[in-house]
């Protein structure tokens, strides 16, 4: 390097300020894994403003910034607890669940803790099982949006706000019952998507009277079965698409809990798109997450499995489909396969779109859907994206009369 720079951080009670002193007056380039990091910081801030419960601020956003392998974290009334750095987004979580909560302790390695009074929850530690790590999730994410928590497996939601989960102990398996009484195993389940998505946020609803009795609803990629779940509650007769195996067993598991609705649901382990087998390009740390046959976003990083896939035709041949009232897209690009001629059995699309990975453009979605007659709205499910809408968003569309 033809330059010198020093980076550190002064600790001035509730505030951290980054100092970097660079030996010349020149441009120079940041690693991108150093950009990467800083991102990784950006994520800690809002727990880092006092009253922060994080007592070793300094050492560990520098730690995050020098990219060390194992982040120790120093919390308040707890003692040192340490992460790999794979499991950043579960540290993360901790921390939320810890400083939302009104109280919390440590009893034999398991955090007890409460954020109203009433209810309360045991953390290990160091969470290792899924359930674990999903009940640290699950309470992080939906305590954020505004979610209240019971615990009593006989109480009725209907009597609570809207917003109300409650999670209780069924045959030494932990469930999740949201406040329209749709339940889920947690540890079948991704509890950002499943969750916090499809019932706190309600990201799938377009009008609050929909009405799907007697109506189709294809879902293709329905994951671990929230949205197949929550199409049906509104009287739909539901297709359900998912390519991943491991995903298409936890919507079957969550099937199981919810019979009745299950009735009017179909499970297809299929990829929509293409015929034949497809090659998925999958993350190498969750694989259940954001695979996709139409690009790899993954590198050489990435993990592939083969999925069989059906085309959009052949879809309506095989399931036997004259007129799809929703056509639900979650499929990491598979909509760039949408046709004309496909377009007239449908009524109405949902997508979400992910240009940032694929050469198809925001435009030429934008064209179909124009030239086959459909209307359309483009917007954000998110406030915590930070790219454009024409990289990244939902679509909804519907046939013009």
């Amino acid at each position: 390097m033809n330059y010198l720079y020093f980076l550190y951080f002064i600790d001035v009670g509730d505030r951290l300020i980054l100092i970097l002193i660079t030996k010349k007056q020149i441009k120079f380039e940041i690693d991108m894994s150093f950009v990467k990091n800083i991102g990784l910081v950006y994520m800690f801030i809002p727990f880092l403003a006092s009253p922060s419960i994080i007592e070793n601020k300094t050492s560990f956003i520098i730690n995050i910034l020098l990219g060390s392998k194992t982040l120790t974290l120093k919390i308040k009334d707890l003692p040192k607890i340490s992460f790999q750095r794979d499991e950043f987004y579960l540290m993360l979580n901790l921390v939320g669940v810890l400083t939302y909560s009104i109280k919390y302790e440590l009893n034999n390695n398991q955090i007890t803790l409460t954020f109203d009074y009433i209810n309360k929850f045991e953390i290990p530690l160091k969470q290792n099982t899924e359930e674990e790590k999903n009940l640290v999730e699950l309470l992080y994410l939906c305590s954020r949006d505004g979610t209240s928590f019971v615990t009593n497996e006989n109480i009725e939601l209907g009597k609570y706000r809207f917003k109300t989960l409650k999670i209780y102990k069924k045959n030494e398996k932990q469930i999740v019952e949201t406040f329209s009484g749709i339940k889920f195993f947690l540890d079948s389940m991704h509890p950002g998507n499943t969750i916090d998505e499809c019932f706190v946020n309600d990201i799938h609803s377009i009008q609050h009277s929909d009405d799907f009795t007697g109506k189709v609803v294809v879902d293709v990629g329905a994951e671990c079965g929230d949205t197949p779940l929550y199409y049906a509650s509104l009287g739909a007769k539901v297709f359900a698409f998912e390519p991943i195996a491991e995903n298409f067993n936890s919507m079957l598991r969550n099937f199981s809990l919810n019979e009745k609705l299950a009735e009017n649901i179909i499970p297809i382990n299929a990829a929509v798109g293409k015929n034949g087998i497809l090659k998925f390009f999958q993350s190498p740390d969750s694989p259940t997450y954001g695979s996709s046959f139409v690009y790899n976003r993954y590198g050489n990083e990435g993990k592939t499995v083969n999925v069989k896939g059906i085309s959009f035709s052949k879809l309506l041949e095989e399931c036997n489909i004259n007129e799809i009232e929703l056509l639900k897209l979650d499929c990491k690009g598979c909509e760039i396969y949408l046709d004309k001629e496909f377009l007239k059995h449908v009524n109405s699309l949902k997508i979400e779109y992910m240009g940032q990975f694929t050469s198809s453009k925001l435009d030429d979605l934008k064209n179909i859907l124009e030239e086959s007659g459909f209307r359309y709205e483009i917007y954000r499910p998110t406030p915590f994206s930070r790219l454009s809408n024409k990289l990244n968003g939902h679509i909804y569309a519907k046939k013009c009369e």
